[in-house]
């Protein structure tokens, strides 16, 4: 009993223990992957949007034309001092100016807002490839069970597969820009020609994007922490589905070699007392 029965169930026990561990370090390997990609992508996408905010911070300086007239006066005759038929010509003549819009910077901030918001989104479903991670995870469950045994079912593995990929929420982003948008149509219209008023329009689109830049930026970094708790938690839903028959058949192990156990020591109190009895008399 103490070397064939208890050493069978102690073998069972280690393979099932060996099972359960090696699921385990394989879906850390394929969700820890997935996690460093979300952190790898978000960092792409932080650069993203410093590039996109520093290029819509810069107006470009547009060219006006302005239209003017002149009168001239001209004489057909003239004898001695006298002078008669006097004739009035009207002059057309155009000039240029150099001037920022007003509206171009109000569709900058319009515009940083809708592209920052897209690139985040990008970002995430970038990081996570459903189809990638769910050949991953279809991996990890050949590796680690035996599929020559008649109860294994692969289907039912995917239909497990596909309801835990089909949990993961990737975020919408909105933000409302209209706010920035009055702050600045209050103070400035049309077109900006003085010098002045054309750095001071300048210097309040770069500090309005800057402010969508800290709140859009903020908003994204809470959403990828909220996101990566997310796939932990999808982690570990999905690991003790796969685990669930597997821990009951490691439950039922540990207390069949618990029961052995007390059996054999059972047995040796009997032998003992038999012992006794013996040499007593």
């Amino acid at each position: 009993m103490q070397t064939n029965d208890k050493d069978t169930i102690e073998k069972q026990r280690k393979f099932i223990k060996g099972q359960i561990t090696g699921i385990k370090a394989s879906l850390e390997n394929v969700l820890g992957e997935l996690l460093i990609s979300v952190e790898t992508y978000k960092n792409e996408c932080m650069k993203n949007l410093r590039d996109s905010a520093r290029e819509n911070s810069h107006l470009d300086e547009r060219q006006g034309t302005e239209w003017h007239e002149r009168e001239s006066v001209s004489y057909r005759h003239h004898f001695l001092c006298f002078r008669w038929g006097r004739e009035v010509t009207t002059e057309h003549y155009s000039t240029t100016y150099t001037y920022l819009a007003a509206s171009d910077a109000l569709e900058n901030i319009r515009n940083f807002s809708y592209e920052a918001c897209s690139e985040i989104e990008s970002a995430f479903t970038k990081a996570v490839d459903i189809k990638r991670v769910k050949q991953r995870l279809l991996s990890t469950i050949l590796e680690n069970f035996d599929t020559s045994d008649e109860n294994f079912d692969i289907n039912s593995f995917r239909h497990i597969v596909e309801m835990t990929l089909n949990r993961i929420e990737f975020p919408v982003f909105k933000l409302d820009v209209s706010e920035y948008i009055s702050s600045v149509s209050s103070r400035f219209s049309g077109e900006i020609r003085d010098s002045s008023k054309r750095a001071e329009l300048q210097k309040t689109v770069s500090d309005t994007i800057d402010k969508v830049f800290d709140k859009i930026s903020e908003q994204f970094l809470k959403e990828t922490v909220t996101f990566k708790s997310k796939i932990n938690g999808i982690k570990t839903g999905f690991e003790n589905e796969l685990l669930k028959n597997i821990n009951d058949e490691y439950d039922k192990i540990q207390n069949q070699l618990k029961n052995k156990e007390q059996e054999i020591e059972k047995y040796i109190n009997v032998l003992d007392i038999l012992k006794n009895l013996t040499f007593s008399n």
